[in-house]
């Protein structure tokens, strides 16, 4: 049976130890992992370490979690806007309609609206 060689890079990356100051490598994968998930490594010595702090991704995360709240108030703002802006629309012309004599409850003209009013819908408010 003949012998394979099987190869294999790997790209360590140095780190130094923040308790003791010596300096270790660590594969270029490893690190990126520690960084990640935050989870304890350990130097030549024994002490604990790990990385804090936001990653990118966490960070790119984030931002995006904070743009689709403020799409969604946005949205909602608008769609506010837009039904404040309707019952303004309809406000105005039951305005108009009432100066020009049309009874806003049975859509009838009258010559003398308040009139009408004060006889056929009373207590309802003055036109």
């Amino acid at each position: 049976m003949r012998g394979h060689t099987l190869t294999e890079t790997i790209t360590l990356v140095s780190e130094t130890c923040y308790s003791c100051g010596v300096t270790f490598a660590m594969a270029e994968e490893f690190k990126k992992q520690r960084l990640r998930d935050h989870k304890d490594f350990y130097c030549p010595a024994g002490h604990p370490q790990h990385y804090v702090g936001e990653t990118d991704a966490d960070k790119l995360r984030r931002a995006e979690q904070r743009n689709r709240a403020l799409k969604d108030q946005l949205d909602a703002a608008e769609a506010s806007r837009a039904a404040y802006k309707g019952q303004a629309t309809k406000y105005r012309n039951q305005v108009a309609r009432a100066e020009n004599g049309v009874c806003p409850h049975c859509n009838r003209s009258f010559v003398d609206l308040r009139r009408h009013m004060g006889s056929k819908h009373p207590g309802v408010g003055d036109v």
